[in-house]
């Protein structure tokens, strides 16, 4: 008796997708990310992959926050969009399917400016905490520049959670409303 492997791709691609030669009757880009075929067309596993969005979209601020600050980051975001600030903010520019940290990399590298909704849950959670180790890298880099909110926090837990963070000023949501500090930040972005 002899047996025999067959190896079958975790993903396939529908049959009705393009090939490589049917590419140009694509639409270049989408509002958010471009469909991309790199290998061929032949159906294998890495045949078609949706990219980050087109590198001329920017942003002029990156919404970082933890997940139980969302509702707050949301007012935030809905109130910067009303004064025309473009936000990166997660809600919005994350779809199904989207790789998470290279989407919020290009993110971060394509935001000039790096809203920070710092709270007792963001410093508790690993990945707000990477979101933020990239804006300081960024602002280090004299490329970006963080603009922290302290939501819940006093100049004591500052010193405790970052003290390199607790001598910047920050706007605070204990003394301003939402609608009062996205005004703030629209005009440090237009300078």
């Amino acid at each position: 008796m002899t047996w025999r492997a067959t190896l079958t791709p975790i993903y396939q691609p529908a049959p009705s997708l393009p090939t490589m030669r049917a590419t140009a009757q694509l639409p270049a880009t989408t509002t958010r990310r471009r469909v991309i075929s790199t290998f061929g067309g032949g159906g294998g596993p890495d045949d078609f992959y949706v990219a980050p969005p087109s590198p001329e979209r920017e942003w002029d601020v990156f919404v970082s926050y933890a997940g139980e600050d969302k509702a707050t980051a949301s007012e935030l975001a809905a109130e910067l969009e009303a004064l025309d600030i473009s936000p990166w903010f997660a809600e919005t520019e994350l779809t199904i399917g989207m790789g998470l940290r290279r989407s919020i990399d290009y993110g971060l590298a394509h935001s000039r400016f790096g809203v920070v909704l710092m709270s007792h849950d963001f410093f508790r959670k690993p990945w707000p905490q990477r979101e933020l180790d990239g804006i300081v890298g960024l602002q280090i880099a004299g490329r970006q520049r963080v603009l922290p909110i302290w939501h819940g926090l006093s100049h004591d837990d500052m010193l405790g959670y970052s003290p390199t963070l607790s001598d910047t000023v920050a706007a605070r949501t204990s003394d301003s409303t939402i609608k009062e500090i996205a005004a703030e930040i629209a005009r440090v972005v237009r300078g």
